[in-house]
């Protein structure tokens, strides 16, 4: 599924599978947002693993990903500067390649400024965060913990605040 070059797009109650293809990966691209701005992707689900579960590229901007689920899924920013894209309330699966991104060597950064994942659940932690500018990850957490951070990127620095030094912080202010 692929959006290209287009602006207030709704999909809902999608679901991506296979029945044919044995193996692992099933596929290159599940749902791909090669350039749009300000698209919706909800309530979805990847039954299957693709190459790039979830992708970004080509400044697409201002599109969100929401209630979804995958097996294994990567949030996949493929170069050409997609920037503030929100994934929120997804259950990421298995989780060991959540930062998995792909695209064409020359095609610049992965991703630009302000990435956002918001409640992303997965049942093994991420094992770093990506080097995205500006990225900001709140509420991420693991399968059978409770633990909820808020991990914000500003230029080369990562600050990584467990959730009740945030409330001290705005308590004490």
């Amino acid at each position: 599924t692929s959006l290209q070059i287009s602006r207030w797009v709704t999909v809902s109650d999608l679901r991506l599978a296979t029945r044919w293809r044995k193996g692992r990966v099933t596929g290159h691209h599940g749902i791909a947002l090669e350039g749009p701005q300000d698209c919706l992707i909800s309530d979805f689900a990847v039954d299957t693993e693709f190459i790039h579960d979830l992708t970004v590229d080509t400044v697409a901007c201002g599109n969100v990903f929401s209630r979804g689920r995958g097996r294994n899924l990567c949030f996949d920013h493929h170069t050409l500067a997609p920037y503030e894209n929100l994934f929120t309330e997804i259950d990421a699966g298995t989780g060991d390649r959540l930062w998995t991104s792909g695209g064409p060597s020359d095609g610049g950064p992965e991703s630009a400024a302000r990435t956002t994942l918001w409640n992303v659940r997965a049942a093994r932690p991420p094992a770093a965060v990506p080097p995205y500018p500006q990225i900001t990850i709140v509420g991420m957490t693991t399968c059978g913990s409770t633990s909820v951070t808020l991990i914000v990127r500003a230029a080369s620095t990562v600050a990584c605040i467990a959730w009740g030094e945030v409330l001290s912080r705005s308590e004490a202010a």
